[in-house]
């Protein structure tokens, strides 16, 4: 039996109620809003991340409404929501990587206690939040360049009961595709690698855009998944349309800086071998042109002009 009052980011929240705040990330004077529900009656604790990119609204939308929406008289376990994770690229409306040292939070998992700004924030959430959940869920939605369908990230790891529990969640959720990850330096990569988490990496929306009509689907997805969880009252369903599972997928990056234009269209089938973009200079020379790694599905592309060295351009699953 869990104890009846608990402490997150330097917050004590008695037994059926809720607090918020903002934990510290370390002694760095950055913090990360976060909200606590230590729900009335004991159960599981589900752990929900927002913003490790600052631009992608949906989720962190999602996030925030739901710290003020979810009653902890009728939760069974704790939720512990952070909205979001990256508060500095999210005031700044950078893509991607924390403003202070160029970092991707969601490339450096378990994170370093002596490291960067963006090391040490994977530090805290590694260690002092996914270390204590038995579920996790991590919400992202397509960031201020990115367009990209439903879909839903898993972690493959050796622990198979992992990867069940994970593929049950996945299963709540209205989504395109399933898709593994061996990413262990990512949110959910290394919360199934390090910790023995059962977790989900959601993608929802894009292009730096988030809608009413986008976050009541998300908040309802989920309520479904805490429903199956059994952290909330009342009962989860099946999506009547199963996501489609992908066996993998490779993400194919610029090696030049210049300009991106993808020439197939988002969920386009394409075939191995198979042109699927170019990049040019600024005077419209032609210097790299890309090709599908293997038969498969476009699932993400960057739909801005410009691209930078070591951006991500377009994401191919593997059927």
């Amino acid at each position: 039996m869990k104890d009846a009052a608990i402490t997150y980011g330097g917050l004590c929240v008695p037994q059926g109620q809720t607090k918020h705040g903002n934990a510290p990330i370390l002694d760095t004077g950055y913090s990360m809003p976060i909200t606590v529900v230590n729900g009335a009656f004991d159960g599981p604790t589900v752990l929900i991340t927002s913003g490790i990119h600052g631009g992608e609204y949906p989720g962190i939308q999602t996030a925030i409404e739901l710290s003020n929406e979810l009653d902890a008289a009728k939760i069974h376990g704790q939720v512990i929501l952070i909205h979001p994770v990256n508060t500095q690229a999210f005031k700044a409306r950078v893509s991607y990587c924390v403003p202070q040292d160029g970092k991707n939070i969601n490339r450096v998992f378990p994170g370093r206690k002596d490291g960067t700004l963006a090391e040490q924030t994977a530090y805290v959430v590694s260690e002092e939040f996914q270390s204590r959940a038995d579920y996790y869920l991590d919400l992202h939605g397509g960031d201020l360049h990115e367009q990209l369908p439903n879909y839903v990230y898993y972690p493959d790891v050796e622990n198979r009961e992992v990867v069940r529990k994970s593929l049950e969640m996945a299963d709540m959720l209205e989504a395109t595709f399933q898709v593994k990850t061996t990413n262990w330096g990512g949110a959910v990569g290394g919360a199934g690698y390090y910790h023995n988490l059962p977790a989900l990496l959601i993608e929802r929306g894009g292009r730096g855009l988030w809608s009413r009509e986008e976050v009541d689907s998300y908040k309802a997805n989920i309520h479904n998944v805490l429903r199956f969880l059994q952290v909330e009252e009342g009962e989860a369903f099946r999506p009547e349309k199963k996501a489609t599972t992908l066996v993998d997928s490779i993400t194919l990056e610029a090696t030049v800086d210049g300009c991106w234009y993808p020439c197939v269209e988002l969920g386009e089938t394409v075939k191995k071998g198979q042109k699927i973009g170019e990049l040019r200079d600024l005077f419209g020379t032609v210097l790299e042109e890309l090709a599908a790694p293997y038969d498969g599905i476009n699932i993400y592309m960057v739909v801005s002009l410009a691209v930078s060295v070591g951006d991500p351009l377009i994401s191919i699953g593997k059927l």
